[in-house]
């Protein structure tokens, strides 16, 4: 559990510290094509069974040579949170509420 948390906070430290350029529709549909990353659908699948709330925002962002997927969600509470997943593969690098 510790070990998660310092995780989540290091990946959490790394998105707020890198410059992430905003990716337009047509990129994404092209690494998608070429499958570099995966399916929106499927990170926001894994995102709303991990925060379930009403879906705010989407972005397909890169940064230096990774991409992310920034989602912005609304859950519990009226609580809006970050979510940041690795578009290669899904994988939940950061979670944060919204300040």
């Amino acid at each position: 559990m510790r070990r998660d948390l310092l995780a989540a906070a290091a990946a959490a430290a790394w998105v707020a510290a890198t410059q992430a350029a905003d990716l337009g529709s047509e990129a994404a549909r092209r690494l998608r094509a070429a499958g570099v990353i995966v399916p929106l659908a499927a990170v926001v699948s894994k995102a709303q069974r991990a925060y379930p709330g009403r879906l705010l925002e989407v972005e397909l962002e890169r940064s230096g040579t990774r991409y992310l997927y920034k989602l912005e969600v609304v859950g519990a509470g009226g609580i809006v949170w970050e979510l940041y997943y690795d578009a290669r593969d899904a994988t939940l690098l950061a979670a944060e509420p919204e300040r």
